[in-house]
């Protein structure tokens, strides 16, 4: 029988009451205002300690602003691309260029320039530029935009920083190298920013693209319910033409021609992904995944249930996970849906096969379908999947509301497009820098007057809220190791903070993991299993939030170091170990594998039940495809070893 080993963390091992108090069902509901007013740091002051109403708060119109603005539905935010600085600065080319098909001339130039110049300390009459004859390039001389007037000698080249940080020296040489190609010229550099940031070469000009916002492309006004719906038809008309004329000869204002997206493969899977989350801001629940699925039934597809009668209230939907381009999960159903996404690129050799096993191997048990989308027709390799053509997806676009129609009125379609970007920076460009977040101007500003009118409301809100998302981990203790237990067997335990560890019995019957171990905690111990929960509401993780569990191998006895050694070489060759680093000195705790149990908007959007479910049939899946590799992995590489010990050279 294995070693039960008490926690020495001296905290109840009883669960959570799977009671939602009224600050979590709001937290439920408007997941993302909730995090608004968590990041802003609009309340800093300490909650009154009597018990606060919040009846009144959560119904306030204050509160509903910022609702407003955090769930509206936003064309760019679909696409992907809020925090992409190139399709940024494609935008941007479009609106400035004199010629674009926004038909209207001069005007957004105009007022960009006029904007630079004020910036720099003259005015753009100075110049006595034909504002007709400007030239918009994108990624031109290593710089993100360029603005070039040749009869006037006049260029303006705009560095964009969205996200990323701006390298050592690297404005000096981008603007030393075009000053040298443009001589006697006469040059304006731009730093546009998100927030304000000085840039480290003092001849450019700092604008803010809220000024941008402001003096060229003109204030977001709040979205009536028809705007946006007009938006996504727009945004559906988009993509069916594309599929229609197969990417070739599209309107040139086709919002995806604009940012240069139509022959971007990844941005057609995030496209189609979004389209399949039930939750998604398309508004259209689970039609595009029940369509889908309808489609591939009537193409021989076995599922769980008659498509038709499939729940998929509980669907989460992966992009790029283990290179797959989309995967949509069910464990209602326990039902894999891998779809392999062709627009240009070819399939390479083996890659279906490689995914295949892979999904067999993690997702064991459940029921699988997978499709091969492409847009030329082409046959998958691989028996299994299932081969569909862009254009059977055209039947869905159709059906949808005055699809066909949507890009007659041309001033419409620039006026969506100019007040959704402002709307993109105003309200949906959350930026991550590291561990912080930055919140848009528009939420920040609602936020801080929330703050203001209503302090001790809404930091009862998010103390609550962070409370709970801190108990998730804890309340889950018992049930990880029954758990254990039952996919594993009777398991050694220990349990640590965040940390809860257990070693089935089949590793524990090693008798070098069993005695190798130097941590006194861990007597004896020298690999073992651990569900970690990433802390919900901590903002300085360097991970992110979640359920997880991890393979490890302990700092070791002297005595022991050598077999610790060849254990991490051995894994680095091992493609089952994903977190093994390959450095000079091993790490005390050398994590070789990381497995995610739950996802943080798994956790904090399912009932106890249904969590409990979710981490019950992952971890079963575990232990039937990945635990029984990792058993073979130690078995073979100690049984050289015996019962002696390597001493460490």
């Amino acid at each position: 029988m294995a070693k039960h080993f008490t926690s020495h963390s001296n905290r109840s091992a009883a669960s959570s009451s799977g009671v939602d108090g009224e600050a979590v069902k709001y937290y439920r509901e408007h997941r993302r205002s909730v995090e608004a007013l968590i990041t802003s740091g609009c309340v800093s002051r300490p909650v009154r300690t009597a018990p606060a109403d919040l009846t009144r708060f959560l119904s306030s119109e204050d509160l509903h602003e910022i609702e407003e603005r955090t769930e509206s539905f936003n064309l760019f935010a679909a696409l992907g691309v809020a925090e992409a600085e190139i399709r940024h600065s494609r935008l941007l080319a479009w609106l400035l260029n004199p010629s674009g098909s926004h038909g209207l001339g001069t005007k957004y130039l105009k007022s960009f320039l006029e904007l630079v110049c004020a910036e720099d300390g003259d005015e753009l009459a100075d110049y006595a530029l034909d504002l007709r004859n400007f030239e918009v390039h994108c990624e031109h001389e290593r710089m993100d935009l360029v603005l070039i007037n040749r009869t006037g000698n006049f260029v303006c080249a705009i560095e964009n920083k969205v996200r990323t940080d701006q390298g050592d020296r690297q404005l000096e040489r981008y603007r030393q190298s075009f000053e040298a190609a443009h001589k006697d010229w006469a040059c304006k550099f731009v730093f546009l920013t998100l927030k304000g940031e000085k840039p480290d070469d003092t001849s450019y000009i700092a604008i803010q693209y809220e000024h941008v916002l402001h003096a060229v492309i003109g204030a977001a006004s709040t979205f009536e319910p028809e705007q946006g719906t007009a938006a996504r038809t727009l945004l559906f008309a988009n993509y069916a033409e594309i599929i229609r004329k197969d990417g070739e000869n599209l309107n040139p204002t086709n919002i995806m021609e604009i940012l240069h997206l139509t022959r971007h493969e990844l941005k057609h899977s995030h496209f189609l992904a979004w389209l399949l989350d039930p939750a998604g801001s398309h508004g259209l629940e689970d039609a595009f995944a029940r369509y889908l699925f309808c489609l591939l039934e009537r193409k021989g597809s076995i599922l769980p249930q008659p498509a038709a009668a499939l729940n998929l209230e509980d669907v989460v939907v992966r992009k790029e996970h283990e290179d797959i381009d989309i995967l949509f999960l069910s464990e209602r159903h326990r039902l894999v849906l891998a779809i392999e996404n062709k627009f240009d690129a070819v399939e390479s050799p083996e890659q279906l096969a490689k995914y295949h096993k892979f999904l067999h191997r993690h997702y064991a048990g459940d029921c699988f379908v997978h499709v091969f989308l492409d847009l030329k027709s082409r046959r998958p390799s691989h028996e299994n999947y299932v081969a569909l053509n862009y254009r059977d997806l055209l039947p869905f676009f159709d059906s949808l509301p005055q699809a066909n129609a949507a890009q007659n009125d041309m001033e419409s379609v620039v006026k969506t497009y100019v007040q959704h970007y402002a709307e993109l920076l105003a309200n949906h460009l959350w930026v991550k820098r590291k561990t912080k977040w930055f919140l848009p101007a528009g939420i920040q500003e609602c936020c801080d007057r929330v703050g203001a009118t209503h302090p001790d409301d809404a930091g009862t809100l998010i103390n609550d809220v962070t409370a709970w998302q801190k108990s998730l981990g804890r309340g889950l203790e018992n049930f990880f190791y029954e758990v254990a237990d039952r996919c594993f067997g009777p398991s050694f335990k220990f349990s640590h903070d965040v940390w809860f560890t257990f070693i089935p019995p089949e590793l524990d019957q090693i008798a070098i993991l069993r005695e190798g171990g130097a941590d006194p905690a861990l007597p004896g111990r020298m690999a073992f299993y651990q569900f970690f929960v990433v802390p919900f509401g901590d903002a300085v993780s360097v991970r992110k939030a979640g359920i997880f569990l991890d393979v490890k191998l302990i700092a070791a006895r002297r005595e022991y170091e050598g077999i610790k050694q060849q254990l991490h070489d051995a894994a680095l060759k091992n493609p089952i170990f994903n977190r093994v680093k390959n450095g000079s000195k091993l790490a005390k705790f050398d994590i070789l594998l990381n497995y995610e149990i739950c996802s943080f908007e798994e956790v904090v959007s399912c009932d106890e039940s249904e969590l409990r479910r979710r981490i019950s049939n992952q971890v079963e899946r575990f232990s039937k495809s990945i635990h029984p590799e990792i058993v073979s992995f130690f078995t073979k590489e100690l049984s050289s070893c015996g019962q002696k010990p390597v001493k460490s050279t």
